[in-house]
């Protein structure tokens, strides 16, 4: 160990700025000693690592540790594994306008939700050590094994690790995945309780538990009976507050609405309801655009917005940009869809932008079912303004209100930007989350 600071290797995730998963890893392990980190991540997310990663030690995860059934070994590129040395990314840009869905993604969607029903896809992939990879982990040696667990897969994997090396383990739970994976198909009570066992068995040999957020910390104490430490996506206080939003009274030639994150599971419906609200406020007279901002391509919810008069694609950025562009923005928007699918696989999180919206001073409107944690968050500390009903009417009036009232929007900006500095300090919540592992090291 370097300076008695455990190594740690990190499965699952990487230090990207695309993902909520990797900006808060990234933001997390900042400033940790580099030589005491290693990520083995999957080939396909190699090229993703950030420029600013705060790791060196990658390993590729290719096809030598990537197993596929046979049957479906078409669906497998033959990616090298082995230690990977970071290059620095041509061009991160995209262009929404130009970008879109092939018919070959298309068809390999359908038919990966076809194995989702006939209950063949939690079969499809697995981890193998290879003797690669086992040398590269000898060599590293870590003392704990860091995850944020999203597949089956996965948790087969990292219980291998950890019986390999004999390290503690850490697991860190971005969304409430264990309720939504096995929802589906003719198989779903099978791999619900086959999965869910394999959950219990690694989370009682884990040394470390944390997840995404108070509410999640709380039901997961009743599911599981342990105790994980909430770890939300920390901010670096200074560097934000720097573009924080002065002036925000409204902008009399022209307003921007913003979205900012992923689309997909749990944001997509509830996307499209803005949309429609703030098309029809502009055929009313307003001049609102709705700008979405987000590292999604090939969506078909990308498509539907694209149809909208009012909505702008942004172009994708560095997330050094983020804090100007927020700031910039007249209202910023947090939507979770009214599904019940979309209601269980966030009910417990919180998004990693929440701590960034809060801290760019931009009045936040969320729009979300009162049965999701995250309602009854922001209005216990009113950091945002809530429509806790899917009614469009409601989310237009709302929405105006949000836009005119001067008073509302000084109080909304200043109360958000206390509870992100008392509570999302990157300084202070660093240290306690490296102490997890110092009081964990054997």
């Amino acid at each position: 160990m370097l300076n008695n600071t455990p190594k740690i290797l990190i499965l699952s995730e990487t230090f990207k700025s695309n993902s909520g998963g990797g900006i808060t890893l990234t933001n997390l392990f900042k400033n940790y000693p580099r030589d005491n980190l290693a990520n083995a991540i999957d080939a396909r997310e190699i090229f993703n690592i950030s420029t600013d990663s705060v790791c060196s030690k990658f390993y590729c995860l290719g096809h030598e540790e990537k197993k596929v059934l046979k049957l479906f070994s078409f669906l497998q590129k033959k990616f090298p594994s082995g230690e990977y040395v970071f290059q620095k990314p041509q061009n991160t840009s995209k262009d929404f306008n130009k970008k879109s869905k092939s018919l070959r993604a298309y068809l390999i969607e359908y038919f990966f939700s076809l194995l989702h029903f006939i209950g063949i896809y939690h079969f499809l992939y697995r981890y193998e050590v290879s003797e690669k990879l086992r040398n590269w982990i000898a060599e590293f040696k870590p003392d704990f094994v860091y995850t944020q667990l999203s597949s089956r897969e996965s948790i087969l994997f990292a219980e291998k690790l950890i019986k390999l090396t004999g390290a503690s383990l850490a697991i860190h739970i971005m969304d409430d995945w264990p309720s939504t994976i096995s929802k589906t198909g003719i198989l779903k009570k099978y791999w619900r309780k086959r999965i869910d066992c394999e959950f219990r068995r690694l989370v009682n040999q884990a040394d470390v538990l944390m997840s995404i957020s108070e509410g999640m910390s709380i039901e997961y104490k009743r599911r599981y009976n342990k105790e994980f430490k909430p770890f939300h996506n920390p901010i670096d206080i200074n560097r934000w507050l720097q573009y924080s939003k002065t002036d925000i009274s409204d902008n009399k030639k022209g307003l921007i609405v913003l979205y900012a994150g992923r689309i997909g599971l749990g944001t997509s419906k509830s996307l499209i309801d803005i949309a429609k609200v703030i098309e029809n406020l502009n055929k009313n007279g307003h001049n609102i655009s709705y700008h979405i901002q987000t590292t999604t391509v090939g969506s078909g919810i990308i498509q539907k917005l694209r149809k909208f008069e009012c909505v702008k694609l942004n172009r994708q950025v560095e997330y050094s940009e983020l804090p100007g562009i927020f700031s910039k923005a007249d209202l910023l928007v947090m939507p979770v869809d009214f599904s019940k699918k979309g209601i269980q696989f966030l009910k417990y999180s919180m998004p990693t932008k929440a701590s960034e919206f809060m801290i760019s001073g931009t009045p936040i409107l969320l729009y979300a079912d009162k049965r999701v944690t995250l309602v009854s968050h922001a209005q216990q500390y009113e950091w945002a303004k809530t429509v806790s009903i899917q009614d469009q009417t409601l989310l237009k009036n709302e929405i105006v209100h949000l836009l005119t009232d001067h008073k509302l929007r000084i109080k909304l900006s200043r109360t958000a930007q206390k509870y992100a500095i008392d509570n999302f300090d990157a300084i202070i919540v660093r240290e306690q989350f490296r102490n997890q592992f110092k009081i964990k090291l054997k």
